[in-house]
């Protein structure tokens, strides 16, 4: 949309010629546009996830909330960062209710369904009813569901939920050479120190 002609909506209000470009403050706690907000943005961009240094050894695993979603990032056993949607793909329920920690499994509290930190399941704590796990979820059906697109640049890891997303180097585009530059900063890298202060406001 050009704003070289006036233009008014319920939010917003642009006036070039007086040199005006007026948002209402209503559309800044507006849970309709917080919605529209994620459909049409953060569910299509390449959001930041976490740095390699939080995941250093295998096991290693911190839970994110990307626009809502609860991700788990981790480094699993085999050595492969990846992310998955906190979520059992049996009744919903979180998987994992810890901040952060190391781990080969993560266990589902609310019936005890059990998988990998590559995401894969292994148990279904249930002596009856379920065949083996390998059979079981023979196609991924029941595994913990990955983030659709996951990608790192100079150690910082990003994320993605539309399956059809440009790269994150087409997405970063010139960002890139900055994020390489700060990660080159010191022969010893970059490492994020551990712990963070959390608030909440109603905003």
């Amino acid at each position: 949309m050009s704003w070289k002609t006036e233009y008014t909506s319920k939010y917003l209000r642009v006036d070039p010629l007086a040199g005006r470009f007026n948002v209402h403050r209503s559309a800044y706690a507006s849970p309709e546009v917080f919605a529209q907000e994620k459909k049409k943005i953060f569910d299509k961009t390449w959001q930041f996830v976490g740095h390699e240094s939080e995941v250093k050894n295998k096991g290693d695993f911190v839970i994110r909330e990307l626009a809502g979603r609860r991700i788990i990032f981790t480094r699993s056993n085999d050595g492969v960062v990846r992310g998955f949607l906190n979520t059992c793909p049996h009744r919903g329920a979180q998987v994992c209710l810890e901040k952060k920690g190391n781990r080969k499994t993560f266990v589902c509290g609310y019936h005890g369904w059990a998988f990998r930190n590559t995401g894969n399941i292994v148990d279904m704590n249930a002596k009856e009813g379920y065949p083996e796990a390998s059979k079981f979820s023979h196609d991924g059906a029941y595994d913990l569901k990955p983030v659709p697109k996951l990608a790192s640049r100079a150690g910082f890891w990003f994320a993605n939920f539309d399956p059809d997303a440009p790269s994150l180097e087409d997405y970063l585009g010139a960002a890139c050479e900055r994020l390489d530059m700060i990660a080159s900063q010191s022969a010893a890298g970059l490492e994020v120190v551990r712990g963070c202060h959390e608030y909440y406001i109603k905003a």
